[in-house]
């Protein structure tokens, strides 16, 4: 029953709902993010833990829509990043609306834990990795 419950939470998208019905009491992590010098953007993410994953709520504000050829990319970075040698983990894409907000789901396998900073770049279509500037950032916390 509370499975359907769950269910119900998520198909009307009430997002402190979703967190308290799927998260049973499991770890979750807010992360505020933060933009780089010069921007105007915000977002803030909640991850929460789900059975063997992650799952992330993230919204995002005053950020450029970035044309038909352009997205941005969620990353989690881990402490041991470095130049030449990126330690990352993607949590997904997405594209905002002409207002520049979006509020999107996402699910990743890295654990807030060992990759505590969460970045969001500016992508272009092409080959993998982080190649984008990077537009917010901020650290989970518990």
């Amino acid at each position: 029953m509370l499975t359907l419950a769950a269910a119900l939470v998520v198909a009307v998208g009430t997002g402190a709902g979703l967190l308290a019905s799927e998260s049973g009491g499991g770890l979750s992590f807010a992360i505020a993010l933060h933009p780089a010098a010069g921007q105007a953007a915000s977002g803030q993410a909640v991850a929460y833990q789900v059975g063997s994953g992650w799952s992330i709520r993230l919204t995002v504000a005053h950020l450029p829509d970035l044309g038909p050829a352009g997205f941005y990319e969620c990353w989690y970075a881990g402490p041991a990043r470095r130049p030449g040698h990126p330690q990352l983990i993607t949590a997904g894409t997405f594209t905002v609306s002409r207002s520049g907000t979006a509020t999107v789901q996402m699910w990743s396998a890295a654990d807030p834990r060992k990759f505590p900073t969460m970045q969001i770049t500016a992508e272009t279509s092409g080959d993998g990795g982080q190649h984008g500037h990077i537009i917010l950032t901020g650290t989970a916390t518990s």
